[in-house]
């Protein structure tokens, strides 16, 4: 039963069942609404986890880089395929349509810079691999809502939409918002209906509150809107970029004079009532994972995992 190190937390797609990745002691899967909550080891040592959109596969990766796609209900493997080339550091996307999973590889060098990527996109059932667009700088890859188009960014900061059945590039993202982002800023971006939107943030310290900086990109007519958001709830309920009645979202507070955060807080709220059903302060960032019936949060601790009911 593992007591430290947890790496990450995830919840079935029911809520029923916690899989807990460690660094050291395996993956193991937590019952939490069960009163006999006795936790059983995992059959796969998990880096990265995700359950198709339709909750009938399993996808992870391993830490000798393969992934895996399991049936559930029982779990069982189905296929596993060994991404070739180096860099295990990797990412999982289900995509809108249940029977395709994103896979994302990132490489560092000596330096521990990013310096080479790759996508991949699978079919769940057969295992063939569908699409990998000929670049070796992806970043933040994202699929569209019925997931036919992909969107990515490289390393120029330049975007770029695919067309999944074609294999063909329909469009390009050369804008002056993304050359002109903030080195340390954290690019994020997401579909809006058939538009790209696409955001980061900064901190106005007179005011003390963060500042989202938007821009809103139709491929069609390639034009550009921008927009600055001074909360987080105007920039969620302005684009529905969630459809999530309760959020979780953490913050810090930086002590200026000795250059650290002194702290982390963690608060769970309803953007439409503008109401916080709980919140608290974490010391150093711990992995958290919110069930998907906004039931329970759980929150990996030195001594275990912790469970809110808020």
């Amino acid at each position: 039963m593992p007591d430290r190190d947890t790496l990450n937390l995830y919840w079935s797609p029911d809520s029923s069942e916690l899989f807990v990745s460690t660094n050291r002691h395996g993956t193991w899967i937590y019952h939490p609404k069960d009163t006999d909550n006795i936790p059983k080891r995992f059959d796969e040592d998990v880096e990265a986890m995700t359950f198709s959109t339709d909750s009938r596969h399993l996808f992870f990766t391993t830490s000798n880089g393969d992934l895996h796609i399991w049936g559930t209900q029982p779990y069982r493997p189905i296929h596993r395929m060994p991404l070739l080339g180096e860099g295990k550091w990797l990412k999982l996307f289900a995509s809108p349509d249940p029977n395709h999973v994103l896979v994302w590889r990132g490489a560092h060098n000596s330096d521990n810079i990013l310096n080479t990527t790759k996508i991949w996109l699978y079919h769940v059932l057969t295992g063939e691999l569908l699409f990998s667009p000929d670049h070796d700088e992806v970043i933040h890859p994202i699929l569209n809502a019925d997931g036919r188009k992909l969107f990515y960014m490289d390393f120029t900061s330049t975007g770029y939409i695919w067309d999944i059945a074609t294999g063909s590039q329909i469009a390009k993202w050369e804008s002056n918002w993304l050359h002109n982002t903030p080195e340390q800023s954290v690019l994020k971006f997401r579909w809006h209906e058939e538009q790209i939107a696409g955001y980061y943030s900064s901190i106005d310290w007179d005011k003390r509150r963060t500042v989202y900086h938007t821009a809103l990109w139709n491929p069609t007519t390639d034009e550009e809107q921008f927009f600055n958001f001074e909360d987080l709830t105007t920039l969620f309920e302005s684009f529905k970029w969630e459809p999530d009645k309760i959020r979780m979202d953490t913050e810090t507070d930086y002590d200026d004079e000795m250059n650290v955060f002194e702290r982390i807080r963690v608060q769970i709220w309803n953007p439409d009532q503008k109401r916080t059903y709980m919140e608290f302060d974490m010391e150093e960032y711990q992995p958290l994972s919110l069930s998907p019936d906004e039931a329970l949060l759980a929150c990996s601790q030195p001594d275990g995992i912790a469970l809110y009911d808020y």
